[in-house]
């Protein structure tokens, strides 16, 4: 008597089809299985690590270069002021030991408030200060503002101190796994 066989073959069953149509319905695994079957998921996993590393590690070097380029530029502008002041001072410095009369005067009025008894004081409404004098300041404007950084969860993120960290750890964990090789199967 013949034995029956140990595993009797299944009967073929019928592919799923999308209601409406007669097209069998895509199995979602398969398209999953094909992506990791390819690698792309890994690539797709470490192109992302390092672009999020990059970003962590270029958008606070950016952030800094502005900063210290406007640290820079202020420092120019009161160079600049301070310079142009120094003419001024220079100048009135020449006028005084030249003897001038006007310049004298001025000088006494402003930094004495002293003025000769055949004159009187003459306001200056549009001026800096009560008199009418050669040394007069001007007031410094304001400095520019600095550049702000760009308002963006990725610039936040890597902006902030510990934020920054957890980018960092977070990158570096996707250029791992998309490093790591694919699984090896058991042979059936």
């Amino acid at each position: 008597m013949p034995a029956p066989p140990a595993n009797p073959p299944e009967p073929p069953q019928p592919e799923p089809t999308r209601p409406g149509s007669g097209a069998p319905e895509p199995d979602p695994l398969s398209a999953l299985a094909l992506l990791t079957a390819s690698g792309l998921g890994r690539w797709l996993i470490l192109t992302s690590g390092l672009a999020l590393l990059l970003a962590a590690v270029l958008i606070p070097a950016h952030d800094d270069a502005d900063r210290a380029a406007w640290h820079r530029d202020r420092a120019l502008e009161t160079e600049r002021e301070l310079l142009l002041e120094l003419e001024q001072e220079r100048a009135t410095l020449d006028a005084i030991r030249s003897g001038d009369e006007t310049m004298l005067l001025a000088l006494a009025a402003s930094e004495l408030r002293l003025i000769p008894h055949q004159r009187a004081v003459v306001l200056n409404a549009d001026g800096p200060g009560l008199f009418a004098t050669p040394m007069a300041r001007v007031a410094r404007p304001e400095p520019p503002r600095p550049h702000a950084a760009p308002d963006s969860t990725l610039a936040r993120l890597s902006l902030h101190p510990s934020h920054r960290l957890w980018l960092l750890a977070g990158s570096m964990l996707a250029v791992l796994v998309g490093l790591l090789p694919p699984a090896a199967r058991p042979p059936a």
